[in-house]
């Protein structure tokens, strides 16, 4: 309503449901698809299988009602696989540069268009995958070398990242920040996986990063944190600031004795 758009991009698990490695998978993600004709859709799925897999017990174990709509929802044709499949992996929006991984040395010099359209192609093609850039863990997917490598180690890479990309900064997910946005390399990567998934806490990790005429900031608990920069002193202010308000938000929600 007020004239923006939702860019939602291609990470690491989304690629994985479609090439079906589901080892992250839930039991309650299967039983989301589960439905009147899930017995029936199971059986079917059986016969395809049956003489690879003679066990039926054990392979009913591996494959539990809702798995195979849930790979019909990601297939070629399913729901999700068309949706995920049309989504970039990186966007640049004015002067930060999103992805979910990173960008390592291996992909310095490629341009956005380039990279969103190798990944797409994999996606379409598994037989693409092997020594592709979806599952190379130097990929946009899985690079965590901005998130967790040496940072003067990284200088001169990630200058020409910026360069390459005419960017002020990277803004992150895949990696863990225990709950606040992470600035690292004086602001210029910015780590914003802060754990809003149940996962990591079952009341949410709530915040997220905001940018505003070109300055980021963090909305955290709902309240605006300027982000640290270049001292030990302004990080231990915006940690103290942010634990602060998760505390305080914790305390409200407890029940009253």
């Amino acid at each position: 309503k007020a004239g923006g758009a939702v860019h939602a991009l291609i990470g690491n698990h989304e690629a994985m449901n479609l090439y079906g490695d589901l080892r992250y998978v839930s039991a309650g993600e299967f039983e989301a698809f589960r439905d009147a004709g899930s017995e029936k859709a199971r059986d079917e799925l059986y016969k395809i299988e049956e003489k690879q897999h003679p066990d039926r017990k054990r392979w009913d174990a591996e494959h539990p009602l809702g798995f195979a709509e849930h790979r019909r929802a990601f297939g070629r044709e399913g729901k999700y696989g068309k949706w995920i499949r049309a989504h970039n992996t990186v966007i640049r929006i004015d002067g930060t540069l999103f992805l979910h991984g990173g960008i390592s040395p291996k992909l310095a010099g490629w341009s956005v268009r380039q990279i969103n359209e190798k990944v797409r192609e994999e996606l379409g093609d598994f037989a693409k995958l092997e020594g592709g850039i979806v599952q190379n863990e130097n990929g946009p997917l899985w690079y965590r070398g901005l998130a967790q490598g040496n940072e003067k180690a990284l200088e001169d890479h990630l200058r020409k990242v910026l360069f390459n990309y005419k960017i002020e900064r990277v803004a992150i997910g895949h990696t863990f920040t225990d709950g606040a946005i992470k600035p690292r390399f004086d602001g210029k990567v910015l780590q914003i996986d802060v754990g809003l998934s149940r996962f990591f806490d079952e009341k949410g990790r709530m915040a997220c990063l905001v940018i505003e005429q070109g300055k980021p900031c963090a909305l955290h608990r709902g309240k605006k944190v300027n982000l640290p920069w270049n001292s030990e002193g302004d990080l231990r202010r915006y940690l103290k600031e942010t634990g602060d308000l998760d505390r305080e938000a914790r305390s409200a929600e407890s029940p009253k004795k």
